[in-house]
């Protein structure tokens, strides 16, 4: 794995234990996160299904990463993480949605927007 790679990684994993606040609901009174919304487009399903099960998608919408730079996120999640490989053609499309809606050019966005 390449250091950036290792990098984003740790990142991911660092960001995942302190960057999201928790809030309170006001109906009742139990502190926690608001859901992470992603945007509309093709390959959310995918995102979604292969990114959420191991960690929340509050770490995906954060990272504002190239397209290769997710390839290498996805390739260390297999290999390091144990996440079963992604079918080829699902994960063209997880690549181009990631690149597409959470790209270095893309604005922040708040994770329930």
């Amino acid at each position: 794995m390449t250091p950036v790679a290792r990098l984003i990684c740790a990142t991911l994993i660092f960001l995942g234990c302190v960057a999201a606040p928790p809030i309170t609901s006001a109906e009742t009174g139990v502190i926690g996160l608001k859901p992470v919304v992603l945007p509309d487009g093709q390959g959310k399903e995918g995102v979604e299904a292969y990114c959420s099960p191991c960690h929340s998608l509050r770490l995906v919408v954060q990272q504002r990463l190239k397209r290769s730079d997710w390839d290498e996120v996805l390739e260390s999640m297999v290999e390091e993480q144990g996440m079963s490989e992604i079918p080829p053609d699902d994960r063209v499309l997880v690549l181009d949605y990631l690149a597409r809606h959470l790209g270095p050019d893309m604005p922040p966005r708040a994770p329930t927007q």
